[in-house]
């Protein structure tokens, strides 16, 4: 247990230190840019019908005025109080937009671990079962092809078949452009995952379908079931009907 903490506590260590690492170095390439932050976040146009006491009150905001230290380190006192600002972008603050972004994702890795998994272990012990016959064969071409597939080609090609030519699914997003939050339904919600959750379950499966074949051969060749085919015990029984062997070949 003592180990197990002290492992744990060198990781947290270790990520603490490359995320500062990734904060400053993205705080410096943001200073050293040549582009003026006021007319990058507000716009020329909108820059150029303010007076100067309200780009005066913009640039007090922004800490135009500040040394670099200052800057990040004001910043870097917020975050460690909580406080990781407010997002230019959805003006909203920056922890909850995370928050939702970070749901839909989990939501997103559940959905494609489960699917994944299950796909997996089926194709894992019908290949496992048919060791060397054409489902075998079928089976690992599939993995061996899928393995070296890029999942962001693969992406393309679902979303190129589906959404572009066929129309079944909606290109991207993860709820239709343009409805309120309390409009969008769960059944929109599902349409929207179904190409993200199908090409990281297709990437995914080939891992779980290998370990699961190899693990189900090393089980049908032990003892004992070498003893049961010898009692006149069916491959369907011995596959489907025997505990131990389920317990040995999940991984």
């Amino acid at each position: 247990m003592k180990h197990r903490l002290k492992f744990a506590g060198k990781k947290l260590i270790r990520m603490l230190l490359l995320l500062l690492g990734v904060s400053l170095l993205t705080f410096l390439l943001m200073w050293s840019s040549p582009l003026d932050p006021l007319q990058t976040n507000v716009g020329q146009t909108a820059l150029g019908s303010m007076t100067q006491e309200q780009i005066a009150e913009l640039e007090a905001y922004w800490g135009v005025d500040m040394l670099p230290a200052q800057r990040y380190l004001g910043w870097l006192s917020g975050v460690l109080h909580g406080d990781f600002g407010t997002s230019l972008l959805y003006r909203q603050p920056v922890l909850t937009v995370i928050g939702e972004r970070l749901a839909n994702s989990v939501g997103l890795m559940a959905a494609t671990w489960i699917f994944s998994g299950v796909l997996g272990l089926v194709l894992g012990m019908l290949a496992g079962a048919y060791r060397n016959r054409w489902p075998d064969r079928v089976i690992r071409g599939y993995c061996l092809l899928i393995s070296s597939t890029p999942a962001f080609w693969l992406a393309i090609l679902l979303l190129m078949i589906f959404a572009v030519e066929l129309g079944w699914l909606p290109v991207g997003l993860a709820v239709p452009m343009g409805l309120q939050a309390d409009s969008v339904t769960f059944i929109d919600r599902l349409r929207h995952g179904i190409l993200p959750v199908l090409t990281l379950s297709m990437t995914g499966v080939a891992n779980i379908a290998l370990h699961t074949r190899e693990k189900l051969i090393e089980v049908l060749s032990s003892d004992y079931i070498l003893f049961a085919k010898a009692r006149g015990e069916s491959q369907t029984s011995i596959f489907c009907g025997t505990d131990c062997v389920m317990s040995r070949f999940l991984p």
